[in-house]
């Protein structure tokens, strides 16, 4: 399990943005020896922001989620695929009139469309699954990227 929180150095202590997220990640982890990562935050792009949010926390959850429901041999691939076919999904039209279904990449998709298929995933994982995705308050609130998404072009 993978897990990124955002914290600020200040007085030679570490100041978590988001520490309700912390704390029930430490307490659902309890007993496990952890390695932690320490990088300085670099001025990423918010669609950026946002992969590393969906690789990072949404996907291990959802392989969690997925396994715990039953569905054998899920790995982060096979949620990404199962998490893109139900919520990144548009129609085609073929010549005839038949509609055919496919897939719209995550690099092929807008900062809002991104934003929708991230917030869709979220829910879906706590609402089917009852799966909590770690710093999934802190996106919800649009806080994680720093910018309200209703003024995204």
């Amino acid at each position: 399990m993978e897990a990124l929180f955002t914290a600020m150095c200040s007085k030679g202590k570490l100041v978590f943005y988001n520490t309700y997220d912390l704390e029930r990640f430490c307490l659902e982890n309890d007993g496990t020896e952890m390695i932690i990562t320490i990088k300085e935050s670099s001025k990423l792009s918010q669609k950026l922001k946002m992969y590393a949010f969906y690789h990072v926390a949404i996907l291990d959850c959802a392989v969690r989620a997925y396994t715990n429901a039953g569905y054998p041999g899920i790995d982060k691939v096979k949620a990404d695929y199962l998490l893109r076919a139900e919520f990144a999904k548009d129609f085609i039209e073929k010549p005839n009139g038949e509609f055919v279904p496919i897939m719209i990449d995550k690099r092929n998709m807008s900062k809002g469309r991104l934003h929708k298929f991230l917030s869709d995933c979220l829910f879906f994982l706590e609402s089917e699954f009852s799966q909590e995705v770690p710093n999934a308050e802190e996106f919800k609130l649009k806080k994680a990227t720093g910018r309200n998404y209703k003024e995204a072009k």
